[in-house]
């Protein structure tokens, strides 16, 4: 969970659907990162989250993307890291009557750079993606009020290249994967053209490296969240 670039609503779109809106979500992120031996908790910033939606009739489509976190610095003694990550993921959702249940299906992708400290100097870049699925229910009379969602994403893959940064020194590559658990409690309110929803979204990430099976990252926490969303559609 975790976190890849910003998203903006094609001009036909608000043209095209009965609801297409735009937001911006911040979320920080309590929790901790792992990787390759090393720990951090990460600080509780707020960090921005584009969003944008899309919908015809019982079928949405919905994407959001990170850009970027502020670096997650790891220490043990004698070394060091600092991480960068970015997100995107897109569902293509599809309601029931009353909207009371929903399912979807999209793909998740992952960005990570991390540097590493003396005495190796290494920087560490990675790509994973997967498909992902969902469901979601509404849990009060007003559908739309409180809903949960459930994703998983049970095959996630990528390769990390490694660069050492000194002079002569030579990349390589390994493929890692992993797998992601999401589950999203959202209320929501309505006020004219402007949509507030906020909640709190778990995640749990971990890949592993496919040569010996170790421990490539693990994200794991909670994301308190508020997104404020203009509507541009005609309903």
């Amino acid at each position: 969970m975790l976190f890849i670039g910003s998203a903006v609503l094609p001009p036909s779109l608000p043209a095209l659907a009965d609801d297409a809106s735009i937001g911006l979500s911040l979320a920080p992120l309590l929790g901790r990162h792992e990787e390759s031996g090393l720990r951090a908790n990460i600080a509780p910033v707020p960090i921005p989250i584009v969003q944008v939606r899309g919908r015809k009739g019982s079928v949405e489509l919905s994407a959001e993307g990170l850009p970027f976190t502020l670096p997650i610095d790891a220490h043990s003694d004698p070394q060091s890291s600092s991480t960068r990550l970015s997100f995107f993921d897109a569902v293509l959702r599809a309601y029931v009557p009353g909207d009371r249940f929903s399912a979807g299906i999209g793909a998740l992708v992952y960005n990570q750079t991390t540097i590493y400290g003396p005495p190796a100097d290494v920087v560490n870049a990675s790509r994973v993606a997967g498909a992902r699925y969902e469901i979601g229910v509404g849990l009060l009379r007003d559908v739309r009020r409180l809903r949960l969602l459930l994703d998983l994403m049970p095959n996630m893959h990528g390769d990390v290249y490694f660069r050492p940064s000194l002079l002569g020194g030579r990349e390589f590559r390994t493929a890692e994967a992993g797998s992601q658990v999401e589950l999203q409690l959202q209320g929501s309110s309505q006020h004219g053209p402007l949509r507030l929803e906020y909640g709190v979204r778990y995640i749990d990430y971990v890949t592993k490296f496919v040569k010996g099976n170790s421990l490539a990252d693990r994200n794991v926490g909670l994301l308190p969240f508020i997104t404020f969303f203009y509507r541009m559609g005609r309903s």
